[in-house]
């Protein structure tokens, strides 16, 4: 796990190969189906997004997994870290490019109030695609 962060924080990011089990992802996408999005892509009926779901159903499953629990444990130093966030954004053609992959840096105000931009390294994104 050294050698993984040694990487993450010399190339600001790391990509990690089938961590979530098959059975995960696909219990992940049948619970979205049951899901009223919040947004919809701009002119059309598809969704865009479904608001927080960091402590929804399968959803919570994410932040307990323990890879990646292993991984900020590691990355942090510490225990003493939270997942305060879990979207699923549908990044549709043609509009879905518009989306930050640094996302946590410009939600700093809504998500994390009381942080700034010098606050950085205190933050991570973690994308499944």
């Amino acid at each position: 796990m050294e050698s993984i962060i040694k990487q993450y924080r010399t190339d600001g990011y790391y990509f990690a190969e089938n961590v979530l089990s098959q059975d995960l992802i696909t219990a992940l996408k049948s619970q979205l189906t049951t899901i009223e999005p919040k947004l919809y892509i701009p002119y059309s009926d598809v969704p865009w997004g479904y608001g927080n779901l960091v402590d929804y159903g399968v959803f919570s499953l994410v932040p307990k997994h323990e890879y990646i629990n292993n991984f900020c444990r590691t990355l942090f130093g510490s225990t003493d870290y939270t997942f305060n966030h879990l979207i699923v954004n549908n990044k549709g053609a043609f509009f879905g490019s518009a989306g930050e992959w640094h996302q946590e840096m410009s939600n700093i105000g809504t998500y994390a109030p009381g942080y700034t931009i010098d606050d950085h390294e205190n933050f991570m994104q973690i994308y499944i695609a």
